[in-house]
């Protein structure tokens, strides 16, 4: 299915997400479209995205990885308290200290934490609320950013309250009761502090030709069901499930009936059960296996799909019925007669990944760390209501009489597509249909569609507003700059003093930058967002000499004084590192140059509120089209007698070249330590950040005792400090203390 803009809400969340920076909360009823949303906005939103789920197969499902894997969080309770007693590293439980204390992220992780401007949470009903707590601090952390929520990330909750609730044991909510309310995510104390906007989508897809089963449903699921709808849905109730060939799927509340079910019916099939057993290659742990890795059939046998098939023409979806006609092993391939048709169906494969920040194009991607292969089906004579949760049935046997969980009864009917399919083995009574007050009293509370979405033209003001003042803070880029060009003591390249001084002439062209850049935001933020009523025509007028401006220092100055060097310096020896750097500088100015020309087109659309989605359209086509077309500077030095290089130095290079500290100990069979060592002796150079090295709370402590006592020895520094911190950690800290300490007298 599409993504259809002609919803109103699914356009609305679209907007919100693509056009503003607002965190939101899309949920909806079964058969809404949640998960289509989902992955039309993995393949079209520009902004880099990480998707997250609550558990191993949910994040397969979804394309993504699991929260605790992404933001190496330890196993435990988040306990949003400062008390020591959570500092204990043999309890289950943590606070901020502890979590930051053994956090160990590596620079890749921190890279992508850094840049990401979207995370996509789904099936948020499972998430509890002090996970999302512990995110929230994770991702304030890492980005260093302690005033926004999250981070300042943009968050977006996928998942229905009123299906899988979050998993919390007793003992854990004896702790965790004393700090939330609930443990649903919308009771975290980050959600109570920046609600997310509410988007709920409300037209339905799987059951859009019975209405009065829709409506059915619905009171279902808000728990005010009537007599005669109890009446209506029990005149389904059957003795017993004919004896046929082949019949609609059994859903149970339980597992070992289900797979009861399967087995008896396995067994009375003729014929030798077939074993086919699934491909797992590299990583892919067994507890986000998708599928059974290893499928028991036999020809004959009642299957279920478990996956969409891709392409247009699809002649399969998840939760489509079929029986097997016949299984080739030798070809890999099994008939199924689905609706008097023959699928010949081939193994499929899931992937799973991680996230990796590619500094040259400004982009999250996907790495590809391990593949399942197995046939996309399973036994599908019964199946728990649990593990139906996204699947869709025309007909079915419903067993409800052990219902036990709160949305159980929801989600069991709610898979079925018309009031017609419906067979039930015992009768539904009232008793059977829970629903979670704490999750009627938020889903009820929510504003209406019409609020929200004069709130989102406000916040798309706001976010083309901030994105406008943004392109001319060129901080960042010119801090590369100023970093490249202090950090030649380090670079291992042919006329050294020539190259250093060459930088040094770029540093006041990035000061005379730094200053207007500086300037002209402050001037930006007053006239935008402090004034009543924006003078939009002296506003024109200043960014039309602002642009020339900074396009002409950032041309000239800096830009083709770039390339003469890297052409001056290309073919040398020892130059590929060097050459690396100037080419990721020039791509980073490149890139803000083609941001300023299009700043006008961002003014325009702000006087033109009705242009914005085209306009933001573009701006967001330009940029990552001028990150494909980006390549990086050849390098091909000349065979020359090789220099002997440091051990410190390959480590440095190593490092320079992306390989995490792990990779480049097992690369050179050195000890881990050692290689902190090196990169110690080595800080500060280029792309090496203290953070690196140390934790950033365990570096302002060891910073604060020297501000205190700078003559303090290492060795009675970390006897003070208990152990937290180690003989690499104070390295490491006072040489960023002696570096800071020497630019301040400078």
């Amino acid at each position: 299915m599409d993504l259809d803009l002609d919803n109103s809400s699914f356009s609305m969340a679209w907007s919100f997400i693509n056009y503003t920076d607002q965190n939101v909360f899309l949920t909806g009823n079964a058969g809404t479209g949640k998960t289509t949303f989902l992955h039309q906005l993995k393949e079209k939103c520009p902004k880099k995205m990480a998707i997250l789920a609550p558990t191993g197969v949910a994040a397969i499902n979804a394309g993504g990885v699991t929260i605790h894997s992404f933001f190496q969080l330890p196993f435990g309770s988040f306990i949003p308290d400062e008390h020591p007693q959570w500092n204990n590293p043999n309890s289950k439980t943590f606070n901020k200290q502890s979590l930051f204390r053994n956090l160990r992220l590596r620079k890749k992780q921190r890279d992508i934490i850094r840049n990401l401007e979207l995370l996509i949470i789904d099936e948020v009903s499972m998430v509890r609320a002090d996970l999302l707590d512990a995110i929230d601090i994770t991702l304030k952390g890492v980005r260093r950013n302690q005033h926004q929520p999250f981070g300042g990330v943009q968050v977006l909750f996928i998942g229905d309250l009123f299906q899988l609730p979050p998993v919390v044991r007793e003992e854990d909510w004896s702790l965790l009761g004393k700090y939330y309310a609930s443990p649903f995510f919308f009771d975290a104390q980050i959600i109570h502090q920046a609600p997310p906007v509410p988007i709920t989508l409300q037209k339905i897809y799987r059951q859009k030709n019975d209405l009065h089963f829709i409506s059915i449903l619905n009171k279902i699921r808000f728990n005010n069901i009537e007599e005669q709808d109890l009446e209506l849905l029990n005149k389904n109730v059957i003795d017993s499930i004919p004896k046929t060939d082949q019949r609609p799927i059994t859903l149970t509340t339980h597992n070992r009936q289900a797979d009861a079910i399967n087995r008896q019916e396995l067994a009375k099939l003729p014929g030798n059960t077939v074993n086919l057993t699934a491909s797992v290659t590299d990583n892919f742990p067994e507890h986000t296996y998708p599928a059974e890795y290893t499928l028991e059939l036999k020809e004959g046998a009642q299957v279920m799909f478990i996956k969409n098939e891709k392409g247009d023409d699809r002649r399969y979806y998840n939760g489509k019925i079929g029986r097997i006609k016949k299984i080739h092993r030798v070809k890999q391939m099994i008939e199924i007669e689905c609706d008097q048709d023959i699928i010949e169906l081939s193994p499929e494969q899931w992937d799973n990944i991680r996230y990796e920040y590619d500094e040259k194009n400004d982009e999250i991607q996907e790495l590809k760390i391990g593949s399942f292969e197995q046939f996309p089906i399973r036994l599908a004579w019964a199946v728990t209501v649990h593990k139906s949760q996204g699947l869709t049935f025309e007909e079915a046997y419903i067993d409800l009489g052990h219902a036990f969980a709160p949305g159980q009864v929801y989600v069991a009917l709610s898979r079925l597509t018309n009031l017609e399919g419906l067979h039930l083995l015992s009768p539904i009574q009232r008793h059977h249909i829970k629903t979670d007050e704490r999750v009627l009293a938020y889903s009820t509370q929510q504003p209406a569609e019409e609020e929200i979405s004069k709130y989102l033209i406000a916040q798309q003001e706001e976010y083309v507003k901030n994105l406008f003042i943004n392109i001319y803070d060129l901080n960042d880029v010119c801090e590369e700059i100023r970093t490249h060009a202090s950090s030649y003591g380090r670079k291992l390249i042919q006329n050294k003093k020539e190259a250093f001084d060459w930088a040094q002439n770029l540093l006041p062209t990035v000061f005379d930058i730094i200053l207007a850049s500086d300037k002209y935001t402050s001037y930006l933020k007053y006239h935008l967002f402090s004034s009543e009523e924006v003078d939009w025509q002296a506003v024109m007028h200043r960014n039309d000499r602002a642009l020339p401006y900074f396009q002409g220092l950032i041309e000239s100055n800096l830009v083709g004084q770039i390339v003469n060097q890297i052409s001056k310096y290309k073919g040398q020896p020892l130059s590929n590192s060097y050459l690396k750097e100037l080419d990721l500088l020039k791509t980073a100015l490149e890139a803000k140059l083609e941001e300023i020309k299009f700043s006008k087109n961002l003014l325009y659309t702000l006087q033109e509120p009705n242009t914005l989605n085209e306009v933001l359209s573009k701006f967001f086509t330009l940029k990552n089209n001028f990150k494909a077309e980006a390549k990086p500077e050849a390098a091909t030095p000349k065979k020359v007698k090789k220099e002997k290089i440091s051990s410190e130095q390959i480590t440095l290079t190593a490092f320079q070249d992306g390989k995490t500290i792990e990779e480049i100990a097992e690369e050179r069979k050195l000890q881990i330590n050692t290689i902190i060592r090196h990169l110690v002796n080595v800080y500060p150079a280029f792309r090496l950040h203290i953070d690196d090295l140390v934790e950033p709370n365990i570096r302002k402590q060891i910073v604060s005792l020297l501000h205190e006592r700078d003559d303090w020895k290492n060795k009675e520094l970390y006897e003070y400090l208990k152990g937290t911190a180690t003989y690499n950690d104070i390295a490491a800290s006072r040489k960023y203390y002696d570096t800071i300490m020497a630019q301040r007298k400078n």
